[in-house]
Formats: C-alpha cells, sequence, structure tokens
C-alpha cells in the first residue's frame, strides 16, 4: 500500500487531471466503489478518509483497503476461531457431503484467510489429513493414510496444496470410474447383520425377562387365591370320599396288627410270644403286647413314681376285691383280675 500511495502521489500533482489515462481511471473506480455502497457504510468510512485521501484525490486502491479494514476484524479471536473451523475436520466432511474438491475449497478459503494475517499453516496438512480420514470411501482412506504415513517419515515432500492436489486427483479419478462411496463389500454387511442381530436378541431377553416377570406375578396372585379357597374348604374334606384301595387295605392291616396286640394271654399260656420273627412280651402296664419287657417299662416306673410321691399303698387283687365288695365267680381268672385291679389302679391316681 505504500507503493500504490507513492505512486498515487506521482500522478496526482501533474497538470490537469482530466487529460490523464491515471486519474481518469481512478475517478471511475472511485465513482463505481461508492455507488456500490450503502449510506450506511459510507457514512461509516467518512472518518478514515484521510487514509485514502492525496491532496484532496480520493484514491480508488487506499479506498477499497480502507473498506477491507472496516469489513475485517484481525483481533486474535478471529485468528482462534479461524484454527477451530480448520480442525473442525468431521463438519467440514459432512457439509461438503464427501465431496474432496468441496473440502479443498474450504481448506484453501481458510488459508488464504490465515495466510493474509500472517498466520502460519505449518499443520495444514496434519487438519487436511484429519478431514480426509473420516470420508466414508474406504479406499480414498486407505490411500489418503499411506501418504500422510509417508509424509511423516519424510519420504514424500509436499506442502498442504500438493497434498490436496494428491486427494483430488484420487477423488475424481474414482468418481470418472463410478467407484466413489461403493457399497459396503460382504464382510461390512455381515458386521452390520451381526449387530442387528445381536440388538434383537438383547431385546428379545428383555422380552422374555418382562414376560417372566408377569408370570411370577401372576402365580403369586394365584397362590393367594387358592390359599383363600383351601381355607373355606379344606382340602382333605375336597377328597374324603376318593380312598384308593391301598389305603383302605393298609387301614384294615393296621386294625388286625391292633386287635391281636390287645388281646391279653389266656390262663396257663406263656407271656412271651415271637410274632413275624420278633418276640413280644405282655406288658400290665400298657395292657398290650410290646417289644419291651413289663419291668423296663417306662409308664411302670412313671406310675410307681408318681404313687410314691402321693402317698398311696400298692394296689393289689386282695385290695381290689375288699374295696369293691364283689368276689370272684368261677368263671373269673386270675388274670382277669389282675386285669380289673390295674384299670380301678390307674383311675385312682388319675
Amino acid at each position: 500500500m505504500s507503493a500504490v500511495r507513492n505512486e498515487a502521489q506521482r500522478w496526482v500533482g501533474e497538470g490537469d487531471l482530466a487529460l490523464q489515462r491515471k486519474p481518469q481511471n481512478n475517478i471511475m473506480a472511485v465513482t463505481c466503489i461508492r455507488a456500490s455502497l450503502s449510506r450506511g457504510v459510507r457514512n461509516r468510512l467518512r472518518p478514515h478518509k484521510s487514509l485514502f485521501t492525496i491532496e484532496d484525490t480520493e484514491i480508488a486502491p487506499l479506498m477499497i483497503q480502507a473498506l477491507v479494514d472496516m469489513a475485517t476484524s484481525s483481533s486474535r479471536a478471529t485468528n482462534q476461531a479461524l484454527r477451530d473451523m480448520m480442525r473442525d475436520s468431521q463438519n467440514i466432511m459432512i457439509r461438503s457431503k464427501q465431496n474432496i474438491s468441496d473440502v479443498n475449497v474450504v481448506f484453501t478459503d481458510l488459508f488464504d484467510q490465515m495466510s493474509a494475517r500472517d498466520l502460519p499453516i505449518d499443520d495444514g496438512i496434519d487438519n487436511v489429513a484429519a478431514c480426509y480420514l473420516t470420508c466414508k470411501d474406504a479406499k480414498f482412506v486407505e490411500y489418503i493414510s499411506h501418504k500422510y504415513e509417508a509424509y511423516c517419515d519424510k519420504t514424500l515432500d509436499c506442502n498442504v496444496y500438493t497434498f490436496m492436489e494428491l486427494a483430488e486427483a484420487f477423488f475424481n479419478t474414482r468418481v470418472t470410474k463410478g467407484m466413489w462411496l461403493n457399497k459396503i463389500t460382504d464382510k461390512a454387511k455381515i458386521v452390520a447383520l451381526s449387530s442387528q442381530v445381536s440388538d434383537l436378541n438383547s431385546k428379545f431377553q428383555q422380552a422374555m425377562a418382562a414376560q417372566r416377570s408377569i408370570q411370577a406375578k401372576r402365580a403369586e396372585v394365584m397362590g393367594g387365591l387358592q390359599l383363600a379357597e383351601s381355607t373355606k374348604k379344606p382340602f382333605v374334606r375336597r377328597l374324603k370320599n376318593k380312598k384308593s384301595k391301598s389305603s383302605a387295605s393298609l387301614r384294615a392291616g393296621q386294625k388286625a396288627d391292633e386287635l391281636w396286640k390287645k388281646l391279653p394271654p389266656g390262663e396257663g399260656e406263656p407271656e412271651t410270644k415271637r410274632v413275624n420273627g420278633k418276640v413280644f412280651n405282655w406288658c400290665i402296664h400298657h395292657m398290650c403286647w410290646t417289644i419291651h419287657r413289663p419291668s423296663e417299662c417306662r409308664l411302670g416306673h412313671q406310675q410307681q413314681s408318681l404313687r410314691s410321691n402321693r402317698g398311696y399303698p400298692m394296689a393289689n387283687n386282695a385290695t381290689f376285691r375288699s374295696t369293691r365288695q364283689q368276689p370272684a365267680t368261677s368263671s373269673t381268672n386270675t388274670r382277669e383280675m389282675n386285669y380289673l385291679a390295674r384299670v380301678a389302679e390307674v383311675s385312682r391316681d388319675l
């Protein structure tokens, strides 16, 4: 801009401006620029008139520079915003719709703005490569990976613009052959189907768990109803008339067994006998045939102890006959008297 100002000062002071080519071109350029500005912009430009005026003559290139300075902010916030936009690789690829040419246009514009502000673009290839690697074309991603590794290993010597040219050439080749963003391979299809099957299996397990929970609650409710029903009508009463033949036969056998055990031995018969391979003794305390002997009977020992504590004398046949004053007849034998005396003695103690 200093060179422009010096050149303008050379021809501004020469004779009649209307007869010179450069002054005429300058006047036409200033006229066009002012005609394209709104009233508000012209008002904002007025305080900066000294920046683009030489000897009351407005210089078109200097006016354009003043307009650019007004419209563009060169603050640190702007510089940081440019760097953040350059690092937002994934969104750049999405907004460009997987078109590498459009991606290169975006990065070129960013690099031009940074160069205009004297900002370094040393990490430009890193940002561009990161954006390329988010592409959905597998072959392109593989190609860029090899090129970027070669750049990092210093086996590929190029700048960011050359790197973008290589990527765009590969992109144009695949687009021409109709291979850009080709459908996924069979392996990728299998992976996608496996993922869908896993999702369906997970949903099925959740549905089964919910079903089991419902069944458990239903069973709990039914159990409560059955319990209430059984309280009203006992289970035994409902099955009262449904006895099986086996239970009836077992009951009959049990009655027959109880019958012979309660039958005392006759006169002169032994008080010990063998039944079904077992030895039974007649117990005068239980008044039935038992496996234990009368001397070993616990009931007899308990009754003996009870009588001793109460001070009652031992009962015998004579005591029983004298108390009841009922002489024994000829048909009553000794064992029957013993049996009756024992019953009377037990009744008295109770």
